[in-house]
């Protein structure tokens, strides 16, 4: 099944209703809301398209706002084909500016969308897997690097990609030293 017609049937299934706004339907988009939400859902055909999702986002915020809908609680959606680079979708979903927006790739990506509240599928996490990755001392040192220079929130330089290669690389040489 199509993705964008797996995510409509979800959002159904959800509890969201499909609701008619003529200018979000002249952008090639459906509108659907919940008791509290608003989604506004468009595929996305190709790599073109991707580039304009700034403008985009902005032209449906004033369409919102235009209806007198909380913009705080609208979301976009775009669906899209499983070939899109990763990075590129990231910074979509990073790009908070006008709304914010979610890339849907494939029903896993409906999963992490928190409004959803789909639990089904969720797979309970092993304590002792969590115990060992923190036990295990290059692991501590590899999550110490990435946190020291911000890598949970920017994208790391390449000078910072060579310095932390140069620290495993040292850290497994020791290990074979000993």
């Amino acid at each position: 099944m199509d993705i964008f017609n797996s995510t409509n049937n979800r959002l159904i299934e959800k509890g969201f209703e499909s609701i008619d706004l003529v200018e979000i339907e002249n952008l090639g988009a459906v509108t659907y809301r919940s008791s509290i939400n608003y989604v506004v859902m468009k595929k996305i055909h190709n790599h073109q398209e991707l580039k304009s999702i700034k403008s985009y986002a902005a032209e449906v915020r004033n369409i919102l706002l235009s209806q007198k809908i909380n913009i705080w609680n609208a979301y976009l959606f775009f669906c899209v084909s499983e070939d899109i680079n990763y990075e590129t979708f990231f910074m979509v979903e990073r790009d908070t500016k006008s709304l914010r927006k979610y890339v849907i790739r494939n029903n896993l990506d409906l999963d992490r969308i928190p409004f959803i509240d789909n639990h089904i599928g969720y797979k309970k996490i092993d304590p002792n897997v969590t115990t060992d990755s923190e036990e295990n001392p290059y692991l501590t040192r590899i999550f110490d690097f990435i946190t020291t220079h911000n890598g949970r929130q920017n994208k790391f330089s390449a000078t910072e990609v060579e310095a932390s290669i140069k620290m495993i690389i040292d850290m497994v040489d020791k290990r074979y030293e000993s």
